[in-house]
């Protein structure tokens, strides 16, 4: 049974955590114990139990990132965690892995980052993996450069 590093002051400490990828509070995750932040060599930030450092900085290596700032101790209960993906963004990770296998292609847009999936049955994604020469099921993707490109505008 793994131990939780518990505070002098706070106890468990648990933390809300939100989702990696849409940023909400992702209802599958909650952290208990003292959580320690880092920063790594690429300006991202790392979270683990205090007594999980090394273990994570050890994994991180395989990778070559390195952890360059101290580990310090998060004391605000209120700051979320950013860890997993939410229910949501599973779903919709598994819609898109559907749809590519179809021939779909990714999208985004420039101006409004609005980004998603184009179906493999459109003109557009046949003619996009036509032109890069990339069949299905292997990642495609296409950016725009404005918001008119994609069909959201200012008309609706």
């Amino acid at each position: 049974m793994a131990s939780i590093p518990l505070s002098k002051d706070r106890g468990i400490d648990p933390h809300l955590c939100t989702c990696i990828r849409c940023g909400n509070v992702n209802d599958q995750a909650l952290t208990m114990g003292v959580i320690m932040k880092a920063e790594d060599n690429h300006g991202a930030s790392h979270f683990a139990n205090r007594g999980g450092t090394r273990k994570h900085e050890q994994e991180l290596a395989k990778h070559n990132i390195e952890i360059v700032t101290n580990w310090t101790e998060i004391k605000d209960s209120s700051e979320k965690i950013p860890m997993g993906l939410c229910k949501a963004c599973e779903d919709e990770i598994a819609l898109f892995e559907e749809e590519l296998a179809k021939g779909g292609i990714f999208f985004k847009c420039k101006a409004c980052d609005q980004a998603g999936m184009i179906t493999g049955n459109t003109d557009l994604a046949k003619a996009v993996r036509e032109q890069m020469d990339i069949p299905a099921p292997d990642e495609c993707g296409i950016e725009f450069d404005s918001c008119d490109q994609h069909g959201v505008n200012s008309d609706g």
